[in-house]
């Protein structure tokens, strides 16, 4: 919009309009591989993920994000987290280290809360079809599938496909704006 409209709006300018608009925008307006703290206002840049094909999945279902906080905070009941995990992804990130190793490391936590029975089987046929991870996207109800190579990445298209579930595939770059 900034663009179409021509109101040359700085980047920080956008940045502070953005979070008004959700803890998402932000990153969205700065883009890439990052690591985000507080309400989305605070993005550390890290270098660009290495080069692989992704495959955003939506399921037929819809997750309420305000129902999702509620099921998350039940059931981790204000227990401590291990803020390891981000440190060692964000390491792993940082380093530029092997995919097959950096894709290990990925978490969600939200899927703890969702129906444990999809999650599981999504994941399994991910696995099975040379996906390097499979997890939930945010608060749901979209999954992100990394796969090495483009053919792979396709089967694991065509097969959700026939399942009536939406795909996106779609690529990292070495460079974002």
């Amino acid at each position: 919009l900034n663009k179409l409209y021509k109101t040359n709006l700085t980047k920080k300018n956008l940045l502070e309009l953005a979070i008004k608009i959700g803890a998402d925008v932000p990153f969205l307006i700065s883009g890439g591989t990052a690591l985000v703290k507080g309400k989305g206002e605070i993005i550390y840049n890290l270098n660009p993920f290495n080069k692989c094909q992704i495959l955003i999945i939506k399921p037929k279902f819809s997750v309420s994000t305000k129902e999702a906080y509620l099921k998350f905070d039940n059931f981790f009941n204000n227990k401590n987290f291990n803020y390891d995990l981000t440190e060692n992804l964000t390491f792993a990130i940082k380093e530029k280290q092997a995919l097959e190793k950096t894709t290990k490391l990925f978490f969600n936590d939200f899927e703890n809360v969702l129906e444990k029975d999809f999650v599981c089987k999504l994941k399994y046929k991910m696995l099975k079809n040379n996906a390097l991870c499979c997890n939930l996207t945010g608060s749901g109800s979209a999954f992100f599938a990394i796969f090495k190579d483009k053919k792979s990445a396709k089967l694991a298209k065509k097969i959700l496909k026939s399942e009536k579930m939406l795909t996106f595939l779609c690529t990292t770059k070495e460079k974002y704006f």
